[in-house]
């Protein structure tokens, strides 16, 4: 077996392995509260939970099934405990579910001549539908991949691990992003439009050596691209998400990659973040950011951890509403690399 197969093997025996932990929640969950609400409890106990009536998520910051039922201080129904002990092995199987999940995000990025990379990824539940990826195409060139599956939770999870196996399977062979999206869409429109959803993606090929960037987007959010002249400029090459229509082109905007630029690949959970007053961080929030940071001689990693302090200062208390995921591709010295150890 190749190495490209082996690799694309593992992709997909861990994600084998997402499916069944999440499966087996959704189950797990669904039995012990349609026992509950014989008992004339499945009502009470999720709106003590905090949870929609047929979730069959958990948010990270709720209490477990146990302690959610001993601080509701409800009087004892038949069938709720064996409800919330359910909810108990639900809450396990989906943090076992994330922790798979985050192990297959990229545990280090491929050098690349003069530009360094960083990437963040935080799901809004124990599972998400937005992912990073940075595929190597060779010594010098990588593919950087950001997408977002309509919804939350469990089911886009599973559409963001069959598109990143994707991503990784056709890479090898069909590297210009707008080519690649195109079979993507054509191998996964059947099964998103069976479920009425879709994928937003953007691809960015990144070629230090004849210094271009060329990007193409799966009616993603714009890419921003700034320089040292701290000028900010939006890249938005037209294109339908994956899933809505089974033959679409993607057109190509081809930039020129200066040692001293920088480009952001994002989602909407950025854009879309909240504060307190119920203000949105918006694109031009973010391309202000950019703008004024480009240029201060920091690293990919430090851009990237200034662009989450930006957003902690922004957002305040308050947990994000929606996932979050964002690559940084920077242009950076040795010395750079260096003072920032």
């Amino acid at each position: 077996m190749s190495k490209a197969k082996e690799a694309v093997h593992w992709q997909q025996s861990g994600w084998e392995q997402l499916f069944r932990f999440v499966s087996s929640a959704r189950l797990r969950w669904e039995r012990p509260l349609s026992k509950a609400r014989d008992g004339g409890a499945g009502e009470q106990l999720l709106a003590n939970t905090g949870g929609p009536p047929g979730a069959p998520e958990l948010r990270p910051v709720l209490p477990t099934g146990r302690q959610a039922f001993a601080e509701s201080r409800l009087p004892v129904v038949p069938g709720f405990g064996r409800a919330a002990a359910g909810m108990d092995e639900v809450a396990l199987e989906l943090e076992a579910a994330r922790e798979i999940q985050e192990s297959l995000l990229p545990k280090a990025f491929p050098p690349l001549p003069g530009f360094g990379l960083a990437g963040f990824c935080l799901s809004a539940r124990q599972v998400g539908g937005d992912f990073y990826d940075v595929v190597s195409l060779g010594p010098d060139s990588a593919l950087l991949v950001v997408a977002d599956v309509m919804g939350k939770g469990v089911p886009a999870a599973l559409f963001a691990g069959k598109l990143r196996t994707l991503v990784r399977a056709l890479a090898e062979s069909e590297a210009r992003p707008g080519e690649l999206l195109a079979r993507i869409n054509r191998q996964l429109f059947g099964e998103l439009s069976a479920v009425d959803m879709f994928i937003t993606a953007q691809l960015a090929l990144v070629d230090p050596r004849r210094r271009r960037l060329a990007v193409a987007s799966a009616g993603h959010c714009p890419l921003l691209m700034a320089d040292a002249t701290c000028q900010t400029r939006t890249v938005a090459p037209e294109g339908l998400p994956l899933g809505i229509l089974p033959d679409t082109e993607f057109a190509e905007e081809v930039l020129p990659l200066e040692p001293s630029s920088c480009a952001l690949l994002y989602t909407d959970g950025l854009t879309d973040a909240r504060n307190p007053q119920g203000e949105s961080f918006e694109h031009e929030r973010l391309a202000a950011w950019l703008g004024k940071n480009v240029g201060r001689d920091q690293t990919a990693r430090q851009l990237a951890e200034s662009c989450l302090a930006a957003l902690a200062e922004f957002q305040s208390h308050l947990c994000p509403e929606d996932d979050q995921t964002f690559v940084v591709l920077a242009g950076e010295t040795s010395s750079q690399v260096k003072r920032s150890r």
